[in-house]
């Protein structure tokens, strides 16, 4: 129960812990409560330490009941943010509909209780809350019986048999989506990034008796949701990122058509949006859809800024995810982007470190990335270093791990760039060591890898070494004809790199150059 509820109380928001002072104080008496003063006291504990609290408290009589009162904290937490949140979760509020309706039928009220069984239903068909409307078909069948007299014809009774049947159709369709949709995703998991011919092969054939074959058999919001998140998947894995653009601008259409829904789930609607926007970098779309969502996604704290569900934590993910999209556009290359500097990166960083501890990891790694690769491209090399050594020191090496094994390579180019031809070797070696533990030593890492080790060492005297280069060139461009892989380029473009070398250019000209 302690770290249970010293959680909680770390997991409220400024206005939560508000509102449930204000509530726990309508029962103070006489004397200042004692739960409050327990909450106080572990609210601003950064670590939840019990010796201290039993310390702080030696002279209360309380201590002596400190499981109990713990216990009742716990308690009187929930019950207040149930409270504080009944507005915003449609949930809730079916929960108090529920709760209505058996004290109102327990009064003997069926005439009040109809009414509210009318504005409950409404509401939980608008909101597609089908467990519920289970409850309240099954309240509105025992409301047909007054004194014991069935008050309703054939046709009535026909007509709640079959709603009832027709909700339990619509529960049966979300279930079979999702059950598909999450045995794809445990597929997914298991075989990481595609890279070979023999992996896709192998995904296609459990996959595609995942795949479901018709949008319109999907009856609801969430089977359509699945659906899409589904396919989305299966385009992703399988390099088909135009179809999957096309999946992405479906879901948030969907949401569009459901807007009602978002309010409850803003940082689903918030990742959605950053999906698309995503997909539309990576396949080169910036069409009139992809600036009016990406207007929309810059706006989302201003546009829902009374939703209780824009929190801290939310803010935080959301201005990383801005952010990765606006570093992604810098390194396309696109207009208004291209002068991304050093002053904007140290202002976003500044932001950044305020509320690092809220943002996922799985989010920092690719803004980590980002930062690096902006830098590298604007030849700002020592500062670049500081954000990939922030993703290759972090133990947590199999969340994302796509972006620590690329890491690792390019991390020896950047070496390169700063001559630090005596720290070469031993970065090699690392690299491999890491991508063969993962098994992550593709023809593409392999040859890369195998050209700086042999190759570049003694590569005496410029125009040797430019040479070499274009003879890796030559290669590399041989490699990425098949597109498993192309896939490191998504991460570093390192055949323009290797361009910008062999014409003595510099590298972010030669990436504006192949945009234009």
């Amino acid at each position: 129960m302690a770290n249970k509820l010293f959680e909680l109380i770390k997991s409220l928001t400024p206005n939560e812990k508000g509102y449930f002072k204000k509530a726990s104080h309508l029962h103070v008496k006489g004397e200042e409560n004692n739960y409050i003063k327990l909450f106080d006291s572990i609210e601003k504990q950064s670590v939840y330490n019990e010796k201290k609290i039993k310390h702080q408290f030696a002279k209360e009589k309380f201590i002596q009941r400190l499981p109990v009162i713990k216990a009742y904290l716990y308690d009187a937490i929930i019950d207040s943010m149930i409270e504080y949140h009944e507005e915003s979760f449609s949930n809730l509020r079916m929960n108090k509909y529920l709760q209505t309706l058996q004290i109102l039928d327990y009064k003997n009220q069926t005439d009040q209780a109809r009414k509210v069984l009318i504005k409950a239903k409404a509401e939980a068909y608008k909101y597609e809350l089908y467990p519920t409307l289970l409850e309240l078909i099954k309240w509105e069948k025992q409301f047909l019986t007054s004194d014991g007299v069935l008050n309703a014809n054939e046709e009535k009774l026909n007509s709640l048999s079959e709603e009832q049947l027709n909700v339990i159709n619509k529960l049966n369709n979300i279930d079979h989506y999702w059950l598909l949709s999450r045995k794809n995703g445990l597929v997914s998991l298991k075989l990481g990034k595609i890279r070979s011919r023999q992996d896709q092969e192998a995904y296609e054939k459990k996959a595609k008796e995942l795949l479901f074959s018709n949008y319109k058999d999907a009856t609801s919001f969430e089977a359509k949701k699945y659906f899409l998140e589904n396919n989305s998947r299966f385009f992703m894995m399988t390099g088909k990122k135009g179809d999957d653009c096309i999946i992405w601008q479906l879901a948030v259409e969907l949401e569009e058509t459901y807007s009602h829904q978002i309010e409850e789930n803003l940082w689903g609607h918030i990742a959605l949006l950053f999906n698309y926007l995503l997909s539309c970098i990576e396949n080169k779309k910036y069409d009139q859809k992809f600036y009016k969502y990406l207007s929309e996604f810059e706006e989302i704290e201003p546009s829902y800024s009374k939703n209780k569900f824009l929190t801290p934590t939310v803010i935080a993910n959301r201005f990383c995810l801005h952010q990765i999209i606006i570093f992604k556009l810098a390194i396309n290359q696109k207009e208004n982007y291209t002068n991304i500097n050093q002053k904007y990166i140290n202002e976003s960083e500044n932001k950044l470190e305020k509320s690092v501890s809220a943002v996922n990891k799985y989010i920092l790694f690719q803004l980590y990335f980002n930062y690096f690769y902006v830098l590298f491209i604007n030849e700002k090399y020592k500062l670049s270093l500081k954000w990939l050594n922030r993703i290759m020191n972090d133990p947590d090496f199999n969340l994302r791990s796509d972006i620590h094994c690329v890491a690792r390579i390019v991390n020896i180019v950047l070496h390169f760039e700063l001559k630090n031809e005596d720290l070469l070797e031993s970065q090699i070696r690392s690299a491999y060591r890491f991508l063969s533990k993962r098994d992550r030593l593709y023809k593409f890492e392999n040859e890369v890898l195998g050209f700086i080790r042999k190759k570049l060492p003694r590569s005496v005297g410029n125009k040797r070494l430019i040479e070499e280069f274009r003879i890796l060139k030559n290669k590399l461009e041989e490699l990425v004809q098949d597109p498993y892989e192309r896939e490191f380029l998504n991460y570093f473009d390192f055949i323009s790199w290797l361009e910008s070398k062999i014409k003595n250019k510099d590298f972010k000209t030669i990436l504006r150059e192949k945009t234009n």
